[in-house]
């Protein structure tokens, strides 16, 4: 920061200044302006305009940078209207289009006063469909790297998974201070959505220990304590790093070293190539500065008193192997290098010490093949899926509802308890397509057995908790597929879709 040469700050150098600045300064007129509240706001626009220059502070597989200071006009962060960043006659007109930066978390916490409660009510309206419809799933748990102890921690939370079009409806609902745009934001998932690179999202409540909840028209929530902030800045404080781990780590950024996932991160499960993360919290926002501590207000609350709040992260695509950058492919601004390099339609995560392990492959055709292998996301299960969901039908993927977290079924409808595995003919002993590849029998005929028996623990493991379970091959026609699905969840039958 600039204040460092100013107030001369050196390394090793205690130094300590003290600043005295007047909060009511007179102006012209009646204006008064705060001198604390704009020193504050310095100093946020000038870490805000460094984040922005970071982003485009990497280097191409040449060496040489991704963008260039000359390609990049600097957009200047100004967060209070009167206090222009320099002289009127160095400044230009521009209009931010599109704005966004794949796989990091972004609050938007800039909403009105509260007024008689409006908007609060309005926001609530906007998100309790999906509790009406029940999309939020069980609670799992989930990690995070805390830098001050250095410590892996966990928090619980439950998921919905909300389609892109049906999210776009609800941000544009949204209402925001005068001195804020989130149309920038908004064009920039439209054109994510219209580029095919934004399917989806990962809606996170937290449910976080010592968070009273309270019944707000009907609904049972988790209430948090969030500060309005005063002044020209507005709306309220942000989120917490705990949380933005985790958001971080569905849309797609990489973990550093020290935020390895362990084995009960559920962040990892919902992670795709299209898939944009939400956090949503709710916030008791009391009229007239009434009591904010949501332990010590009534169980029932209304929609006027509870704020909606929510954090954006969206869909980092991860380049192809070998290549680092630290500008993703989710477009920046309306400043996208055209060179940016792009994902392959779907990438596996590599496990440590894989490259240098023996292959049981006979042939390197069959050692892509074995590497394609995919766990989810094949193609009979996206074409059920879509399906189901053009039913209006909503359920979860990928999904472990079970005591026994390393079996995972491939869509879960949580209500109904009912577990769909849609299995391939080769790995899992289809009667009509099963074969044993002559090449390496010795191998292949016990790692094929014990795939079926492994099938027959897990729906044995399901079926004693209370689980439906219903196999199907991957050769049967979606249609039929979804057929027995729906009739599995009409009757409570658990049909047999594999011949």
């Amino acid at each position: 920061m600039q204040m460092g040469r100013w107030f001369g700050y050196r390394r090793g150098y205690p130094d300590l200044v003290r600043l005295y600045m007047a909060r009511s300064v007179k102006g012209a007129g009646k204006t008064t302006y705060d001198l604390y509240e704009a020193f504050g706001a310095i100093m946020r626009d000038e870490e805000q305009f460094r984040e922005q220059l970071e982003t485009f502070a990497g280097l191409g597989e040449d060496g040489r940078p991704l963008l260039r200071p000359i390609e990049v006009p600097p957009l200047v962060f100004q967060q209070l209207p009167w206090l222009l960043p320099t002289s009127r006659n160095k400044m230009y007109n521009a209009k931010l289009d599109f704005k966004g930066i794949g796989g990091e978390l972004h609050d938007f916490p800039r909403q009105p006063e509260q007024g008689r409660g409006e908007t609060n009510a309005k926001h609530f309206a906007l998100v309790r469909p999906w509790f009406d419809h029940d999309l939020f799933g069980p609670i799992e748990s989930f990690e995070y790297w805390d830098p001050r102890t250095e410590r892996i921690g966990e928090f619980d939370g439950r998921v919905a998974i909300v389609t892109a079009e049906e999210m776009l409806t609800v941000l544009e609902g949204f209402s925001w201070m005068e001195q804020f745009d989130f149309e920038p934001t908004l064009e920039m998932i439209r054109r994510a959505m219209a580029g095919g690179k934004l399917k989806d999202w990962a809606v996170l409540l937290p449910m976080l220990k010592g968070t009273p909840e309270k019944t707000v028209d009907g609904l049972r929530i988790p209430m948090l304590k969030r500060t309005r902030r005063g002044g020209t800045r507005g709306g309220f404080s942000g989120s917490s790093f705990r949380q933005r781990d985790a958001i971080e780590t569905i849309a797609g950024k990489p973990r550093s070293k020290d935020r390895i996932a362990g084995e009960h991160d559920a962040a990892i499960t919902y992670r795709t190539s299209t898939r944009g993360a939400m956090l949503l919290t709710f916030a008791a926002d009391p009229k007239n500065g009434a009591e904010r501590t949501p332990s010590r207000m009534p169980e029932t609350m209304t929609v006027e008193d509870t704020a909606t709040l929510f954090s954006l992260a969206l869909p980092m695509r991860p380049p192809p192997e070998g290549v680092s950058p630290s500008v993703s492919d989710a477009e920046i601004g309306a400043m996208t290098p055209s060179s940016t390099p792009t994902e392959p339609e779907r990438s596996q995560p590599r496990r440590p010490g894989r490259a240098d392990a023996p292959s049981w492959a006979s042939t390197p055709g069959v050692a892509r093949s074995m590497r394609a292998n995919m766990h989810r996301d094949t193609k009979p299960e996206l074409a059920i899926r879509r399906l189901l969901h053009a039913r209006g039908l909503r359920y979860r993927v990928d999904m472990a509802p079970w005591s026994n977290r390393r079996r995972r079924a491939d869509i879960v409808f949580t209500r109904r308890r009912l577990a769909v595995f849609i299995d391939g003919c080769f790995w899992h002993g289809c009667p009509e397509h099963a074969t044993v590849p002559v090449t390496n029998a010795d191998y292949w005929r016990p790692k094929l057995a014990r795939n079926i028996e492994r099938d027959r623990e897990t729906t044995a493991m399901a079926e004693a908790e209370g689980w439906t379970v219903l196999r199907i091959w991957e050769h049967v026609p979606p249609e039929e597929a979804v057929r027995l699905i729906v009739r599995a969840l009409d009757e409570g039958e658990e049909p047999n879709g594999r011949p």
